[in-house]
């Protein structure tokens, strides 16, 4: 409690400085999200950190607590540009989503898919040109392992098995490989062309991910992160990836593209956020 305590007083004495926004557009992340039918989503603002880091570590506001603590102390990974002291509020404010029922898309990672129209004829080619950007981008993350294409008789899906390396057979999963796309028009941001795509929607254009490196319990967070960034980094544009707030990644949600981590953030708070990082990281080295 005392490491809490010194971290609210630090990022209370942030939350001064904020200046307060009217009509603040959203992120990139939120854009994107809502696009691709993740719709339970929202912004972290200068509320949520304010509350976020006035939280007790009593009752249903303790999630908030252990994820700012985590974050200062650098037991969790601080989101991208942004100091431990600052990802404490972030992190904390962001872990509301956790509240959402089991059940709801933006509890699962997926691939966010938004091939152009005009680059396949139909569905199917849409699907097999989606698979195999996804199957190439791992390979060329992990050169030394194997990366195969592959039918799992007792659940009727296909996968792609790891041999390597990297994993001893591992598997990963993504509806992306046997359900159908849906074809609607992108976000401005990737293009705003139809496209065929797929994402946290139900029955067609289905996205969700699963299996390695999720299922492997000797992975730290860390290492897990850095297996889908790694990917993210090879796949193309047009093929993104959504991982949500779970104990096994990060305290907050986050999508990857090309990458790059995208935060639920309001723009104009990550970038007071950051200048403040900034600052912050100059101070130190000022003081050394």
């Amino acid at each position: 409690m005392y490491v809490f305590a010194v971290v609210l007083m630090v990022l209370v004495g942030w939350l001064g400085t904020f200046d307060a926004s009217a009509g603040e557009p959203e992120s990139e992340a939120l854009v994107i999200a809502k696009a691709s039918g993740l719709k339970k989503l929202r912004d972290v603002t200068e509320r949520d950190m304010a509350r976020a880091v006035k939280a007790s570590g009593a009752g249903p506001t303790g999630t908030l607590s252990t994820h700012a603590v985590g974050s200062a102390t650098g037991l969790m990974a601080p989101p991208p540009g942004i100091s431990a002291t600052a990802s404490a509020g972030i992190s904390g404010a962001l872990a509301l989503l956790g509240s959402m029922p089991a059940d709801r898309p933006e509890r699962l990672p997926r691939f966010l898919v938004w091939l152009p129209q005009s680059e396949a004829s139909n569905s199917t080619e849409a699907r097999r040109k989606a698979t195999e950007a996804i199957k190439a981008a791992i390979a060329s993350a992990f050169p030394s392992s194997t990366v195969e294409l592959a039918r799992r008789e007792e659940h009727a899906r296909t996968v792609l098995r790891i041999a390597g390396p990297l994993c001893d057979s591992c598997v990963i999963s993504t509806w992306v490989f046997d359900n159908e796309p849906r074809v609607l028009e992108a976000p401005a941001l990737l293009g705003g062309q139809k496209a065929y795509a797929w994402g946290g929607f139900n029955n067609t254009g289905v996205g969700t991910l699963d299996g390695y490196p999720l299922t492997d319990p000797d992975l730290s967070s860390q290492d897990r992160l850095g297996f889908y960034q790694q990917v993210s980094a090879h796949l193309p544009s047009w093929i993104l990836v959504y991982l949500p707030p779970d104990e096994r990644l990060a305290p907050y949600p986050q999508i990857l593209r090309s990458g790059e981590i995208l935060l639920f953030v309001e723009p104009g708070l990550y970038a007071q956020v950051s200048a403040k990082s900034r600052e912050e990281e100059h101070a130190q080295k000022e003081a050394k």
